[in-house]
C-alpha cells in the first residue's frame, strides 16, 4: 500500500519515484540479500493485471511490485502503480 490510513504511510508511498537502472533488494527469510533491478515503472487502469503479467514474462525471475494509485471521490482507486525489476546476478 501507498498508505495505511489517513494518518499513516505505507510502504510504497513513493513507488512512483522509482526509476529504470535503479536497485531494490529483497532480505529473505534465510537472510540473504537478493537485488533487482528496475526495468518498468508503469501506471495502468485496475483490471489491466493480463498487460502485468505479460509484461513480467519477458524477464526471468522478475519482481513485480503493485499498489494503488488515484484514490477515486466515490472509494477505490482509479490506478494501480506497477514496478518490474529483474534479479541481478
Amino acid at each position: 500500500h501507498n498508505t495505511l490510513s489517513d494518518t499513516e504511510v505505507g510502504p510504497f508511498l513513493m513507488i512512483y519515484e522509482l526509476e529504470h537502472n535503479d536497485v531494490i533488494f529483497i532480505n529473505n527469510p534465510d537472510d540473504t540479500l537478493q537485488r533487482f533491478s528496475v526495468y518498468a515503472n508503469m501506471l495502468i487502469g485496475p483490471d489491466d493485471m493480463q498487460k502485468v503479467a505479460a509484461i513480467a514474462e519477458q524477464e526471468p525471475g522478475t519482481l513485480v511490485l503493485v499498489t494503488c494509485e488515484n484514490e477515486s471521490a466515490e472509494g477505490g482507486y482509479l490506478n494501480r502503480r506497477v514496478v518490474f525489476a529483474k534479479p541481478l546476478g
